[in-house]
């Protein structure tokens, strides 16, 4: 797993799926949350910077690359966990948009599918649900969903394949107060966590 700025994409030659990716939240913004005032839970007051009320949904500056090989998996988890305890949401993430990069890919000889179980917010309750469904990651296959729903990876049974998939995490910055955010460092080259409040 690593993360890349526009910068970096261009020196991988994945320009154009990191423009794509990052064009998910302009269309969002312009097409379907032009209501966005009348369903805010904070009605009278403006979404938090870099956000507007016109563009309530940010993205990132980088995008994630993962790359999984045999026996590789990624445990059913949401990508915006509501801490129960603390009645908010993880981070401001609102949208995951996945695009995949996998040529001749076949879950049932390959595996790998993204397994998405809708209606359900918390990791621990896919052990009651009979209910997902498999995403064949297939490349130039785009994902978008709900970043509150549990998703998995499951096991890479190819011998000969990688399963490439890049993510990026549309926020909706007025969601929650004290929020812990990611930032990449590219000095450092790694992930940082802020605590905004």
């Amino acid at each position: 797993v690593t993360f890349l700025s526009k910068k970096h994409a261009i020196k991988c030659g994945v320009e154009r799926q990191y423009e794509a990716l990052m064009a998910i939240a302009h269309y969002l913004n312009t097409n379907l949350m032009t209501k966005w005032m009348d369903e805010s839970p904070h009605e009278n007051t403006s979404p938090r910077l870099p956000a507007t009320i016109d563009h309530p949904l940010t993205n990132p500056s980088t995008i994630q690359i993962a790359e999984y090989k045999k026996g590789e998996f990624y445990v059913p988890h949401s990508d915006n966990l509501l801490l129960e305890s603390e009645g908010r949401h993880a981070n401001y993430r609102r949208w995951t948009a996945i695009l995949y990069g996998n040529d001749n890919w076949d879950t049932a000889t390959d595996g790998g599918a993204l397994r998405i179980y809708p209606n359900v917010f918390n990791p621990r309750d896919v052990a009651t649900t009979t209910q997902f469904e498999d995403i064949n990651p297939a490349n130039g296959k785009l994902l978008l969903f709900d970043s509150r729903l549990v998703h998995s990876v499951e096991k890479i049974i190819s011998t000969e394949k990688r399963r490439i998939a890049m993510t990026l995490w549309i926020n909706q910055p007025e969601e929650n107060d004290g929020v812990t955010v990611d930032v990449w460092n590219d000095e450092q080259s790694k992930v940082e966590w802020y605590r905004l409040l």
